[in-house]
């Protein structure tokens, strides 16, 4: 029970669209979720298990908060940095099959929304819908890039 309640917690401000939404669902933004769950990962035991039900439900938002932060020059080089290091963690913990059904999932799916910042420092995911190398459909396509 407890878990369940931490694990929707610190997923929730990850799908959660709308600033305004964001602040009434949940006082945990997505910044300071990110440095929890980086926390967690870096102080707990590397049990496929647990990095799995912690990580997997996230790792496409996840990746698209790093691919849309990789587009913006101002955007906080440690946030990048800390969700890259924690993507790194999930590929290298969880077993192979998982890893591939979840990075197929984000290659072959559409990214669900674009996230938006403020100078201030403020993250949230917009509702807008963009497509994410759709063109691709299987891995003998993406031996072309």
């Amino acid at each position: 029970m407890a878990s369940t309640v931490t694990l929707s917690t610190l997923h929730k401000p990850f799908h959660t669209t709308h600033l305004d939404s964001l602040e009434e669902a949940s006082r945990l933004r997505p910044r300071d979720a990110v440095v929890c769950i980086a926390s967690l990962i870096s102080n707990a035991e590397p049990v496929p298990e647990f990095i799995s039900s912690l990580l997997s439900p996230i790792v496409s938002d996840l990746y698209m908060l790093l691919f849309d932060l990789e587009r913006v020059r101002t955007a906080d080089p440690e946030l990048r940095e800390l969700i890259s290091c924690v993507l790194v963690s999930w590929g290298k913990i969880v077993d192979k099959e998982e890893a591939e059904r979840l990075l197929w999932l984000i290659i072959k799916g559409e990214k669900e929304g674009e996230w938006r910042y403020t100078i201030e420092g403020k993250i949230w995911k917009s509702a807008s819908r963009f497509g994410f190398l759709n063109e691709f459909r299987d891995y003998a396509d993406l031996t072309q890039i």
